[in-house]
Parts: structure tokens; sequence; C-alpha cells
């Protein structure tokens, strides 16, 4: 059946809208009522859905289940982390001594976490401890 559907992309006709949507890798999601998604997967859930698996067998599924888990935490753990670096890098860039000193230890301390978490390799989170330090300091000086 999946095959019937892709001609159609084949000899250049237009796909229904009702029936299926585009997806990434220019084959059509399959219809809504077999179970598949009805809207377009473009960006990073596009990676996460279950329709991109060759998984067969239950223990197969099981990781595809554990690693799309993983992922999601593991992307919010690193956003988490992004958010506060930049949060203290405006804050020394716009000379804010005060609020720079309110957000440097809970910086830190999220650089710290993401090493535990894995998120960060320990030499990156050293690296990235020091400069942001140095950045303070030198606010401090002024």
């Amino acid at each position: 059946m999946w095959h019937k559907m892709c001609h159609i992309h084949e000899r250049g006709a237009k796909p229904d809208a009702n029936r299926f949507t585009w997806r990434r890798g220019g084959r059509p999601a399959p219809p809504a009522h077999w179970g598949g998604t009805a809207t377009p997967a473009w960006g990073r859930e596009a990676d996460l859905q279950w329709e991109d698996t060759m998984a067969n067998h239950a223990s197969a599924l099981k990781r595809v289940r554990e690693t799309r888990a993983r992922t999601l935490r593991n992307r919010a753990n690193a956003s988490r982390l992004r958010t506060a670096m930049k949060k203290l890098r405006t804050t020394i860039e716009a000379k804010d001594r005060a609020a720079a000193e309110k957000l440097l230890q809970p910086t830190l301390a999220a650089i710290d976490k993401a090493i535990q978490k894995g998120v960060l390799h320990h030499n990156a989170a050293d690296r990235h401890k020091s400069k942001l330090t140095l950045a303070f300091n030198a606010l401090k000086k002024k």
C-alpha cells in the first residue's frame, strides 16, 4: 500500500492534503487513521517520530523509547545550561555588577551539574567556568 501512495509523487502529481502530509525525506506521512501524525514533521521533533524507526522487536522498540526519552532529557539539560550562561554573559556585557554577582554562583553550579549529567566534558566545563570568572573579575575591577 505504501508504494501506491509514493508513486503519486514520482509522477509529479500533488498530494491530497486531506490524506497525508509530506515529511522529511520526500515521502508522505501515513494518514491519521493509521495512527501516524497528521502534522508535517520538520526540525528537531522529526528525528523522534515513531514512523522513522526500523525496529521490529519489542526490545528494539523499548530501546527506541528509552533513547527518545534520554535525548529529550539531554536537550533540556543542555538548554538549561546555555540559558544560564547566556544570562550571565549578557549581564556582564551590560556591566551590571550586582546582577552578575547574583548569577555567577548559580551559573557555575549549573556547569558543574552539566558535568554530572554528561552534557559537558569536564575540560570544556572548566574552560567555560574560567572564561566567565575572568569576565566577571574584569567587571569587578572597573
